[in-house]
């Protein structure tokens, strides 16, 4: 168990890598915003060579980016894997946001505090269909 543990970690702080990288090479911009290279080579664009680049799905650099951008280096926590951090990055108020992070939920299973992908669904408001787990 301890050794897919690190695999996940491993996995999260890759993600958050290339989220990082990608921020570094094309910044956000508000919504409608240019930037001074728009004009020869766009946001999409550059997140495509990007992509091409490292050899990682358009898409993925696209979202990694965006999940990065919520979650500055100093507010995203430790053993908390990188999809809760994208399934939390819906909360739209920063503040709201990095505190949700820091109050994980008590699990019924292991009688523990800790964030799942199901209980972060659920924070945001998301709630599949179907039966839920203990």
């Amino acid at each position: 168990m301890d050794r897919l543990r690190e695999a996940a970690e491993k996995l999260s702080k890759g993600s958050f890598i290339i989220g990082d990288d990608a921020l570094e090479v094309v910044p956000m911009q508000e919504h409608g915003g240019r930037s001074v290279g728009d004009d020869l080579f766009g946001v999409s664009a550059w997140l495509h060579r990007l992509s091409e680049d490292v050899d990682v799905p358009y898409n993925t650099v696209k979202e990694y980016r965006w999940v990065a951008s919520r979650w500055p280096e100093r507010h995203r926590c430790s053993g908390v894997a990188f999809s809760t951090h994208q399934i939390l990055a819906a909360i739209s108020d920063p503040e709201e946001r990095w505190a949700a992070i820091k109050n994980p939920p008590l699990d019924a299973r292991t009688s523990k505090r800790r964030w799942t992908p199901e209980t972060a669904r659920h924070r945001v408001g998301y709630h599949e269909p179907g039966p839920e787990t203990v």
